[in-house]
């Protein structure tokens, strides 16, 4: 016997590993066999839209427009694609 059997077959249901008594031939499989599940292709999984925080930006108030300058260095590649954002 290993130490956690022996510490179980001494002192039963009050073993400190008692929960470790069931051995894996005693453990039942309710769900069947594994199986393996394909893998997506990332072109046909939904476009997901994730919010970014901008840390830090400025802005320059017009007569009748405001101006909000970010600068590119968070993003990835450096550039923003207009038509990849939208401001709330």
């Amino acid at each position: 016997l290993n130490a956690l059997q022996d510490n179980i077959k001494r002192k039963g249901k009050n073993a400190y590993y008692y929960a470790h008594s069931n051995s894996s031939e005693t453990v039942k499989n309710y769900g069947g066999e594994p199986q393996k599940v394909e893998r997506a292709d990332p072109a046909d999984l939904p476009s997901v839209k994730r919010k970014i925080r901008i840390p830090k930006y400025s802005w320059a108030d017009g007569t009748k427009t405001v101006k909000v300058y970010i600068p590119t260095d968070f993003c990835e590649g450096g550039a923003l694609e207009p038509s990849k954002f939208e401001v709330d």
